[in-house]
């Protein structure tokens, strides 16, 4: 893929994050003063996640959506790529307890996106590679393909890892690190 059209699809994934910081109404600095300022030091996500998977349990769907929006809210305030891959994951459950994915693959793909890029910008291997994960489960190998290269490249740079046998994603360009579904449930 050329460079002219990785400049475009930058742009795009700018843009998305952009109309995400005006929609949830405010920087995300903003947000993370918020979350310190309860208390919880940003953790509050996890509460909101539990609460929408209680909601899906009990087929109560828009209880669901307004615990979703909630942890939406806390994990771009916490700043950590975990609380947006594991808000993104509680989207697709609602998705599927609703029996239909349609928006919801779109919220999750944003929140993954998110999630790769604080696991970039936290240099965690980790993390991208479960955003990689979570791109393939999506079916989409492109982002999928991006990401475990992100996770390649912090690979090779953490110190003491041996550069040639670090690279658990080599082969073809397509192929991404398999779906490894009991590490995304239990995210940290």
């Amino acid at each position: 893929m050329g460079r002219a059209r990785w400049t475009v699809i930058s742009a795009g994934i700018v843009a998305i994050l952009g109309v995400t910081v005006i929609v949830t109404g405010g920087l995300p600095g903003v947000a993370a003063s918020r979350s310190v300022r309860g208390g919880l030091d940003g953790e509050e996500w996890k509460s909101h996640v539990a609460s929408v998977d209680r909601a899906i349990d009990e087929d109560d769907v828009a209880q669901a959506v307004s615990a979703w929006r909630e942890a939406y809210g806390a994990a771009l305030g916490s700043r950590r790529w975990q609380a947006m891959l594991a808000v993104g994951l509680a989207s697709l459950r609602i998705g599927r307890a609703t029996g239909t994915l349609e928006g919801y693959r779109d919220e999750a793909r944003q929140c993954y996106l998110t999630a790769l890029f604080r696991a970039r910008h936290q240099k965690s291997a980790e993390g991208a590679l479960r955003v990689a994960d979570a791109f393939a489960e999506l079916g989409d190998v492109e982002v999928a393909s991006r990401a475990a290269r992100v996770a390649e490249t912090l690979l090779r740079h953490e110190p003491g890892i041996d550069p040639s046998a670090a690279s658990p994603l080599r082969g073809e360009p397509e192929r991404v690190a398999p779906v490894r579904r009991h590490q995304l449930r239990d995210i940290p």
